[in-house]
């Protein structure tokens, strides 16, 4: 799975982010506090998803306080976090901000996860559960 484009919404300072990832190398330059750390926190969360549905393993996910970003102390309704691989699957997880019906209506309809679970569940899990050989999964210290 190669990553292809992160967006980012209303995370940390990025109102709004589309960056396409290279095929092989993505290099972020900037100075301090411009968000190169955010990018990497954000794929961190997106790629969270993967991890979380694996068994037996927990990723990253938004925190509690500090990833929707403020604008003058009031939190945006939401952050939302996007990726899309080479392949074309797509994500998404978004926080809001509380639960109210105005936050509702002003976040986006979510991706969601279900295409990122079916295909974890068809290439790894499933492999995993029955045994398939696959020349992509062995141990390289065995090997």
């Amino acid at each position: 799975m190669k990553l292809q484009y992160l967006t980012l919404e209303n995370f940390r300072t990025c109102e709004h982010l589309d960056l396409e990832l290279g095929s092989r190398l993505t290099v972020l330059l900037g100075n301090n506090g411009s968000g190169k750390t955010s990018v990497l926190d954000g794929i961190a969360i997106g790629l969270g998803a993967a991890l979380t549905h694996l068994p037996l393993v927990s990723g990253i996910t938004f925190k509690e306080n500090g990833d929707i970003r403020q604008v003058n102390n009031v939190p945006a309704p939401y952050a939302r976090v996007a990726l899309s691989t080479e392949d074309g699957l797509k994500w998404d997880r978004i926080k809001r901000r509380d639960k109210s019906k105005a936050t509702a209506k002003v976040t986006p309809t979510p991706i969601g996860l279900k295409a990122l679970e079916a295909y974890l569940d068809k290439t790894v899990i499933d492999r995993l559960n029955t045994g398939v050989p696959d020349a992509k999964w062995h141990d390289p210290i065995v090997s």
